[in-house]
């Protein structure tokens, strides 16, 4: 009879464990597919000149989802900036949101 109990409570937490992985797994399914890229970008004047030019190479509907920059020194007391743009883009094979909104009227 103690041997039983002994499986029993193993037993559950293994099936803890499992809805963990499940739960792990199936997170980023709920948030929608989307594409993922980086622009990089060069400038010697500035930071922000740096960005502007690494935000110019994002796809037009993309989200940016971070933004970076570094100071490179280049020797002879020169610095160039680097700055680097994470963003994503929604998957084009995926159909929008079917939920109502101004450009998305209910259906009767």
């Amino acid at each position: 009879m103690r041997a039983q109990t002994r499986f029993t409570a193993h037993a559950g937490r293994r099936s803890v464990a499992w809805a963990g992985w499940i739960a792990a797994l199936a997170l980023p399914l709920l948030s929608g597919p989307a594409l993922a890229g980086s622009a990089t970008a060069d400038s010697v004047w500035d930071r922000d000149n740096a960005q502007q030019r690494a935000l110019q190479q994002v796809p037009a509907g993309a989200n940016v989802t971070s933004t970076r920059c570094e100071d490179v020194s280049v020797g002879m007391n020169t610095t160039r900036y680097r700055c680097t743009v994470e963003f994503t883009v929604p998957d084009p094979a995926v159909p929008a949101s079917s939920t109502p909104g101004p450009g998305n009227p209910a259906s009767p």
